[in-house]
């Protein structure tokens, strides 16, 4: 396991799940949470950390957590209710997918989502992430076009790529769990988050004279930008929005918030880098068994052996495994860490395709 993990505690971040069938006739569903925990639990978790940034992820997760036994409720934590972190990966997203026009780039603005989304809520938790959103995003970045986008979104697809490769995968002595984890010291992402709101934040001031009149910036800006200037990664661009002011012929918004407000120390909880866990060929009968005790007599809908959903801000996508595909989990463990090292490899090459767009 990652050794930023503390021994004592093994939370994990789970994004909420309905294992999907039908019975008599209709289409049902049913929370994977009374399952996952027991499963999680096994394997040595003493917390689930469960995202819901909309009130009907909240509704599922809430009846998932009453399928669990009274003294065992308090295991499950449901996090960002208000969808204050799911917003702020939008916002840095949003570039990209103004500018994503065609696959593969589309995908990797929509599975960058998963990736971003779990890695702040895991790093505010300090917490391993239960998905294999980092794997699979990983593969794409190979065959994606950078000159497809311009200006700051090419700059923010740089760094989710950075911060994708990061993430070297290995196997870790825990069951059948595979995982990838942080293993370099660059920028976390709440780093690359901050600094980007920052960054637009100051061009933002610039434009509508802000910079002319920092203190009325601040109380206009609110808690916001304290946040953010209380932050040590964003001490670079402090400088150059007092250059900025300083050629607006204002007094600096960066010298007067370094002034008044200080600068606090440097928060080591945003360098934790969550290791990412895969259940491998256990998600077959987690589906399974998640089905039986929730809705005995259902079954698989007609073409699929299983089928999840998911909701990420009121909208729902699902993953699936056709009839016939029954040893696909396992025959993808069986070459998994092979494959997820040539996969890592391939993706470390491909960041210099940033700047050489014919290297292979």
């Amino acid at each position: 396991m990652n050794s930023e993990i503390s021994t004592s505690t093994f939370p994990v971040v789970l994004q909420h799940l309905q294992a999907c069938g039908v019975k008599d006739g209709r289409h049902v569903g049913v929370s994977i949470l009374p399952v996952a925990a027991l499963l999680l639990v096994a394997r040595g978790a003493d917390r689930i950390v469960i995202p819901a940034p909309h009130p009907d992820e909240r509704d599922r997760a809430e009846a998932g957590i009453e399928g669990l036994p009274p003294e065992r409720k308090g295991l499950v934590a449901v996090v960002d209710t208000k969808g204050r972190i799911l917003n702020r990966v939008r916002d840095y997203l949003d570039p990209l997918k103004k500018q994503a026009r065609k696959w593969p780039e589309e995908a990797v603005v929509g599975l960058g989502e998963d990736f971003l989304y779990e890695v702040l809520v895991a790093t505010s938790e300090r917490a391993g992430v239960l998905s294999n959103s980092v794997s699979i995003v990983r593969g794409f970045i190979p065959i994606i076009d950078p000159r497809e986008f311009k200006g700051e979104a090419r700059f923010r697809l740089a760094e989710l790529c950075r911060l994708i490769c990061s993430y070297e995968p290995g196997v870790i002595d825990h069951g059948m769990w595979v995982n990838s984890a942080g293993r370099d010291a660059g920028a976390s992402a709440w780093d690359i988050l901050r600094t980007a709101e920052y960054r637009s934040l100051v061009s933002a001031s610039g434009r509508i004279g802000y910079l002319k009149h920092p203190l009325v910036a601040m109380q206009r800006l609110g808690e916001k930008v304290l946040a953010l200037i209380r932050k040590p990664v964003v001490k670079p661009v402090l400088k150059l929005a007092a250059s900025a002011a300083d050629a607006a012929g204002g007094s600096g918004l960066g010298g007067v918030t370094k002034e008044a407000l200080g600068i606090a120390a440097e928060n080591r909880a945003d360098q934790f880098h969550p290791p990412f866990i895969s259940l491998g060929p256990l998600t077959l009968p987690l589906y399974r068994e998640a089905l039986a005790e929730g809705l005995p007599g259902a079954t698989p809908p007609p073409g699929v052996i299983m089928l999840f959903e998911q909701l990420r801000g009121g909208h729902a996508s699902h993953s699936w495994l056709g009839v016939g595909e029954e040893l696909k989990l396992e025959q993808e463990a069986i070459s998994e860490e092979r494959q997820r090292r040539t996969d890592y490899l391939r993706a470390r090459k491909a960041l210099d395709r940033f700047v050489c767009a014919h290297i292979n």
